[in-house]
């Protein structure tokens, strides 16, 4: 009877430990991640060396990752019987003899983990053209608003030239020849950046002509300030009483003296 309790006992102990599910997940959700993201970064890191040598850069994509997990318990019994005599010679062996037990029990446990991970390169034509086409507006008003709050590493980032004003865009040549010109650029983005930190202006994203255009509308309180007067200034606005500037990445065939035209980088 002892020894029927012991194994009712370890086969429902096995049994309890057989679910893994949530534990696994605990473990290997943020291993996961933090693989993939730190080989995304690796990879980033190699193209901007091959951009540098004036190298094809090349992308391989993580498209599916699939980890199955198999946990199986068992569970084996031997038992063996012994018959021995202790009576004096000639007596019957049911008389003077003992029976001796013995259940050996061999536990086991199998745990498997395979995991399917999937790649796709990313290449070819359609590759090449995003690589090397301007961003859009509309795209740089969601990585503002939904990513990167500083608007100073936004304009300093994505955007060629605003006007007449330069980004350095020299900078981005494999063989500089001359100095970046930026300083007025970066007056500009100081300027701008003062207004949204105090909130006198907001940057708001509109259609005009089906195109998405970023409109920068000054408030009251700053429109006669000397930060509104310097960037309409830079951005030759003859009509200094408009409080909205229209930027466009597309030249809009309107006859409003607020536009300007904008040109933006690519993520080449």
């Amino acid at each position: 009877m002892i020894n029927r309790t012991i194994l009712i006992s370890i086969c429902l102990l096995l049994t309890g430990c057989s679910s893994i599910g949530p534990h696994q997940i605990k473990l290997d959700r943020n291993r996961y991640n933090d693989v993939i993201q730190d080989t995304n970064n690796e990879q980033l890191l190699m193209n901007i060396v091959r951009l540098r040598y004036v190298e094809p850069v090349t992308n391989l994509k993580l498209t599916n990752v699939t980890s199955s997990y198999t946990f199986n318990p068992s569970l084996s019994t031997a038992g063996t019987g012994l018959a021995f005599t202790t009576a004096g010679s000639g007596a019957p062996a049911s008389a003077g003899s003992s029976m001796v037990k013995t259940l050996n029990i061999d536990p086991g446990l199998q745990y498997l983990d395979t995991p399917t991970i999937s790649y796709a390169p990313v290449e070819g034509s359609v590759f090449a053209e995003d690589m090397m086409s301007p961003l859009k507006l509309y795209k740089v008003h969601l990585l503002a608003y939904g990513g990167i709050s500083d608007p100073q590493v936004v304009m300093r980032l994505v955007f060629q030239n605003i006007d007449d004003m330069d980004n350095a865009s020299s900078a981005s040549s494999e063989k500089m020849r001359s100095l970046p010109d930026y300083k007025k650029y970066y007056r500009f983005v100081d300027k701008l950046t003062y207004l949204i930190d105090h909130h006198g202006v907001t940057i708001r994203l509109k259609k005009i002509n089906d195109n998405s255009v970023w409109s920068l509308i000054f408030s009251p309180a700053y429109s006669h300030s000397s930060e509104v007067h310097d960037i309409k200034e830079m951005l030759h606005i003859k009509d200094k009483s408009k409080n909205e500037i229209i930027l466009s990445d597309v030249y809009l065939e309107t006859k409003q003296n607020n536009v300007v035209f904008v040109r933006m980088r690519s993520l080449y």
